[in-house]
C-alpha cells in the first residue's frame, strides 16, 4: 500500500458515507475586526471540512499529524454540525497532486468546502517534500479548481517557511486560486509555527470567528508573530492590479507595451505605418483605460460569471486605490512584505 493510501486518515466521527457528509451545512466564518484594530474585510467564507496534508521527513517531528490528532480532530468532533477532517500523508510531488485532486473531487461531488492546511518545508520558490520538491506554480491548477468548486471559499493555511509566498500564484487576469492564505512570509522556527496554528484552530473551532482565531495565532507565535500573515483575495487583487499600473503604465514600460502592440497591428495591416502616431496615441489611450481593465479583470478573478453572488461578496472599486496599509488581521508587518511578493 502506498504512503498516500496509508496516510489518508479520517477522524472517528467522519466514518459516515460521503453522501451523508455532503448534506452537512457549511459553517460560516466571519468576524468584524481584530483586537489589534485593523479592519477585517466582511467577506465570509463557508467551510465544512478541514484537510491536513503533511510531508515531513521521517526524522523530524510530525507536526501536521500532531496538530490533526491533538487539536483539529477532537475539536471538530464536538462542533455542531460536525466538521469532517481528513489527514493525508504524502511523500512525493505526485502524491501531493493526488491528494489535492482528491480534495477537489470531494468539493465538486459532495459539496465539501475545505480549509486546506499544508505542513511541509518551504522556500520562496515552493515546497520541500519528504521526497523531492514542488514549485508554487505547480500548485496553481488544482488550487484554482478547488476554489472554483467551493464558489471561492478556499482558505489555504501554509505551515511552512515562506508559506505566504503562495501569493505568487495570484494574477488579476486569472481566477483566484483561493479566498485567502495564512502563513509565514519568511523563515520561522518550527516551534512557534506549530504553536501558532494550534492556537488558531483551537479558537476557530470553538468560536468560528476568523478575526479572533487570527488574534490567537498572533499572540501564540510571539516573539515571531511579525512573520505571520493573513491575506484575503480582495487585497491580493487590488495590490497586484495597482502595482501593475505603477510599473507598466508610464515611461519606458508603457512605450514598450505600445511598441509591441503596434508590431502586431502592422503585421496584420502594413498601412498602419502611414498613421503610426495616431495609432500609437489610440493604443496608449486604451492601455490607460484603467477602469475598463479593472472591471474586466475583477469579473474574471472573482468568478462573477460562474457565481453571480460573488458580485455582492467582492466589490472592490478602482477608486479604493491600492491597499495601503494592507489589511492584515495578524500584523501590519505583512504590508511591507506584500509589496515584494
Amino acid at each position: 500500500m502506498s504512503l498516500l493510501a496509508r496516510g489518508v486518515r479520517l477522524a472517528a466521527h467522519a466514518s459516515r458515507s460521503p453522501c451523508l457528509l455532503a448534506q452537512v451545512k457549511p459553517k460560516t466564518l466571519g468576524g468584524a475586526q481584530s483586537s489589534v484594530g485593523t479592519p477585517v474585510l466582511d467577506h465570509r467564507i463557508r467551510f465544512n471540512t478541514i484537510d491536513v496534508i503533511e510531508s515531513i521527513p521521517d526524522d523530524e517531528q510530525r507536526t501536521g499529524l500532531d496538530l490533526f490528532e491533538n487539536v483539529i480532530a477532537p475539536l471538530s468532533a464536538r462542533s455542531s454540525p460536525r466538521i469532517l477532517v481528513r489527514f493525508h500523508e504524502v511523500e512525493t510531488t505526485a502524491d501531493l497532486l493526488v491528494a489535492l485532486a482528491d480534495v477537489r473531487h470531494r468539493a465538486e461531488q459532495f459539496n465539501h468546502h475545505p480549509i486546506l492546511h499544508i505542513e511541509a518545508h518551504g522556500s520562496p520558490h515552493g515546497l520541500g517534500l519528504r521526497s523531492g520538491s514542488i514549485a508554487w506554480l505547480d500548485l496553481l491548477e488544482e488550487l484554482t479548481a478547488i476554489n472554483a468548486a467551493t464558489r471561492l471559499n478556499l482558505l489555504v493555511a501554509m505551515s511552512s517557511c515562506w508559506g505566504a509566498d503562495i501569493s505568487k500564484l495570484v494574477h488579476p487576469a486569472h481566477p483566484a486560486p483561493f479566498w485567502g492564505a495564512i502563513g509565514p512570509h519568511t523563515s520561522i522556527d518550527a516551534g512557534p509555527l506549530y504553536d501558532s496554528f494550534c492556537a488558531y484552530y483551537r479558537s476557530l473551532l470553538t468560536d468560528f470567528d476568523g478575526a479572533k482565531a487570527l488574534d490567537a495565532m498572533r499572540s501564540a507565535s510571539l516573539p515571531q508573530s511579525e512573520r505571520m500573515a493573513f491575506r484575503p483575495a480582495e487585497i491580493f487583487f487590488r495590490l497586484i492590479f495597482f502595482r501593475f499600473i505603477a510599473e507598466y503604465s508610464s515611461g519606458e514600460r508603457l512605450q514598450a507595451r505600445i511598441s509591441r502592440l503596434m508590431g502586431f497591428i502592422i503585421e496584420a495591416d502594413p498601412s498602419a505605418l502611414d498613421n503610426r502616431a495616431e495609432v500609437e496615441a489610440w493604443l496608449a489611450a486604451r492601455i490607460l483605460e484603467h477602469e475598463v481593465h479593472f472591471e474586466r479583470y475583477k469579473a474574471t478573478f472573482f468568478m462573477y460569471d460562474r457565481y453571480p453572488e460573488n458580485r455582492e461578496r467582492f466589490k472592490p472599486l478602482l477608486a479604493d486605490g491600492p491597499p495601503w496599509p494592507v489589511v492584515d488581521q495578524v500584523t501590519a508587518h505583512a504590508a511591507s512584505d506584500a509589496s515584494t511578493t
